[in-house]
């Protein structure tokens, strides 16, 4: 019986020893679904052979072998895709023989295919993308002494592994975590994104497990994150997960540059863009202002063209009158961005907070691309229009009336209110001097006139009603006939009630007085006017976020643990109001109180 179970223990023993001499050495390792988790959770480099079974492509498998001989310790795995065909194709590989390079569980941007497989080729390939202590260990199996020289080395250019450098090229870097479930699948299409614009922007990969305090600086919160960078300067992509959207986007940070306008061709730009972006400058371009266009430009890729110009006549007409100074142009109407300092006016976070307002058209069409973007301003005012209709191109040019007069009325609120507030500052001020306050007067002084934006409260829109029939039944309740009328609703999307009638109980309508008016009485008051509930959807689709159901929870943990204090409280006050109890005797046990002791 012990002989019988020392010979399974020496025989598991030696199955052990087998399988991590396999794992350490250049024995061909077959990977597929089953166990691919063996190597994409290590930290070694592996180089992954994607090939078929039989003598297809023996004679590529031969040079590799043949080639990696010389660095015995090598890690090398195989694929063979006619059997794992679905686990081939979530890595992003439809052609074959090829060899991808896996680091730290990530695949690395360049291939060996079978169009180059030549012996020197084949040495290139592998010295490219291992470091000099790498190559040491491949080739004598004795680690490096000084693996600390190393660490902070540049590999080559077609490495994953990405370096914030001072550079002037563009960078785009997908932040993953191990555990996150879907990074996986992300894999390979973050590999077709790469092989697509490799000449035009460095991409790659920061597994956050490992670089934590990276991640934590740039805020990376949820994985995966696609964040672009231009130097030091970081914007995270927010559009839809969607592989299209995503190459898009990187097929605009590649080809995204600002293009010089001259007056005479404001008009025809005018007409392509519902909106733009002009950075007015002087003669002299200091060296700031051309780090802030390259700044402009990682802001507004995917959003809105840039333009730079220095003609006072085109400065003139957009109410420009100090140099720098950019400017969004939307559906005609400038909008100019506010500084009182140059250090407000290079301000990251202030100018990427202005471009998320002013890249959004005053009226703009409503589509599944753009909804999520219009739930950012508290009021949406959508037309429903019938591309049938005679009226259509008329109702649609009355809504852009509407649109930039409003605008218009805002702006001439915001004026108001400021001056407004700089007479009670002057006025405060010279009070405080005739009291001769000086910290009174100090202290107006100094203080800061509120610049509150009026302009981005609500947002004009209009759709095609013949496909909206069904969302606004379904998630509004409305089933009235839209087909042959104009239909306009007002949306609280702060609240998740929409509106139906105007001030005066008449249906809304692409009326101004009596639309400005409901306008103004909802932001200023909103119970005034009757609304109606959303339904289970938001204006995008998809749940709406009911505040009272995610903060039920916490309510009643809150009121129990309240009502805990107080039952507490009451006891300990109940307590106190009775007259004291009798001493204990001895100290440890109670006796009745007409009971006497005595000592012997």
């Amino acid at each position: 019986m012990i002989f019988s179970s020392l010979s399974y223990f020496f025989g598991f023993l030696v199955l052990a020893f087998a399988l991590a001499e396999s794992l350490v050495s250049n024995e061909d390792i077959y990977l597929g679904t089953h166990n691919a988790s063996s190597i994409l959770e290590t930290r070694n480099i592996w180089f992954v052979t994607f090939t078929k079974s039989g003598e297809a492509f023996k004679e590529f498998d031969d040079m590799w072998e043949a080639t990696s001989s010389a660095y015995p310790n090598l890690h090398h795995a195989k694929v063979l895709c006619d059997l794992e065909f679905e686990f081939c194709k979530s890595q992003g590989v439809l052609e074959y023989p090829q060899i991808v390079v896996l680091r730290n569980g990530v695949w690395m941007r360049n291939v060996l295919d079978d169009s180059n497989h030549s012996v020197r080729s084949t040495l290139e390939f592998i010295e490219a993308h291992v470091t000099p202590c790498e190559m040491e260990f491949f080739k004598s199996g004795f680690k490096c002494l000084t693996e600390e020289k190393y660490e902070g080395e540049h590999l080559d250019s077609q490495e994953a592994v990405f370096e914030l450098e001072e550079d002037e090229s563009w960078k785009r870097v997908n932040t993953l975590r191990k555990p996150c479930p879907d990074c996986f699948q992300w894999e390979p299409i973050w590999l077709s994104i790469t092989r697509n614009v490799a000449e035009e922007l460095t991409m790659g990969y920061v597994n956050c497990d490992a670089e934590e305090e990276l991640c934590a600086y740039y805020e990376v919160n949820k994985f995966p994150t696609f964040i672009a960078f231009q130097q030091l300067d970081a914007l995270k992509y927010e559009g839809p997960l969607d592989y299209r959207e995503l190459l898009h986007y990187a097929n605009q940070l590649a080809s995204y540059k600002t293009l010089h306008i001259q007056p005479q061709e404001i008009e025809l730009v005018e007409g392509l863009y519902p909106t733009f972006f002009i950075f007015f400058h002087d003669y002299a371009l200091t060296l700031e202002d051309e780090q802030s266009i390259k700044r402009m430009e990682l802001y507004l890729a995917g959003n809105a063209p840039l333009f730079q110009s220095d003609s006072t006549t085109l400065a003139n007409r957009y109410g420009v009158h100090t140099f720098p100074a950019f400017v969004s142009v939307r559906n005609g109407e400038p909008f100019l961005y506010h500084a009182n300092t140059p250090r407000q006016f290079r301000s990251h976070e202030r100018v990427r907070n202005w471009i998320r307002q002013a890249s959004i058209p005053l009226v703009s069409e409503l589509s599944p691309s753009n909804c999520h973007k219009m739930l950012g301003r508290q009021l949406s005012v959508i037309a429903l229009l019938n591309p049938e209709s005679e009226t259509y191109l008329e109702d649609r040019a009355s809504l852009l009336k509407l649109g930039k007069h409003w605008f218009q009325f805002q702006k001439r609120r915001e004026r108001n209110f400021i001056s407004h507030q700089r007479v009670k500052k002057y006025t405060a001020l010279t009070k405080a001097k005739r009291s001769k306050d000086s910290k009174k007067i100090k202290r107006i002084k100094y203080s800061v006139v509120e610049h509150p934006i009026f302009t981005e409260s609500v947002s004009f829109l209009w759709t095609d009603s013949t496909v909206w029939q069904t969302w606004l039944l379904t998630n509004l309740g409305y089933s009235e006939n839209l087909i042959n009328k104009v239909t306009v609703f007002i949306i609280d999307n702060e609240r998740e009630v929409f509106y139906t009638q105007g001030q005066d109980g008449r249906p809304l309508e692409l009326d101004e007085p009596s639309l400005f008016s409901t306008l103004t009485a909802i932001l200023d008051n909103a119970h005034t006017i009757s609304h109606q509930n959303m339904g289970k959807a938001t204006i995008c689709g998809g749940k709406a976020y009911n505040r009272s159901v995610y903060f039920k929870p916490f309510i009643y943990c809150l009121i129990l643990f309240l009502s805990c204090i107080m039952i507490i409280l009451l006891i300990q006050k109940r307590r106190r109001s009775q007259p004291p109890r009798t001493q204990p005797i001895l100290g440890f046990m109670d006796f009745h109180p007409l009971l006497t002791v005595k000592a012997d």
